[in-house]
């Protein structure tokens, strides 16, 4: 019997233990202010919006980028190698498909 009140102790304390370095974390997790973004604003004078692209928002010239595929007037998408959403999933879709199916072989 005496074993057992030794385990259920140190079981006790470990539980405490636990407890105070979670306790620990989440407060200096809560405690952290972040620093906003700095954002970039328009060139144009008197500007205060947000840059879009070339260093000015779209109403003082910013030009938005267009789909690399001839003919499409769409807009190019950031992580979409210059192209329009609908051009870049009909060329990298196929091979997402092909690699899903090999991989789970």
């Amino acid at each position: 019997m005496a074993g057992e009140d030794d385990v259920t102790k140190k079981e006790d304390s470990v539980e405490e233990a636990v407890q105070d370095v979670v306790e620990q974390v989440v407060g200096t997790v809560q405690n952290t202010k972040v620093a906003p973004k700095k954002r970039r604003l328009c060139r144009y004078p008197g500007c205060t919006k947000v840059i879009k692209s070339q260093g000015h928002c779209q109403r003082h010239g910013a030009r938005a980028k267009r789909c690399k595929v001839e003919g499409c007037d769409k807009q190019a998408q950031g992580t979409h190698d210059g192209m329009c959403k609908r051009h870049w999933k009909a060329i990298n879709c196929k091979f997402i498909i092909l690699r899903r199916r090999y991989a789970n072989r």
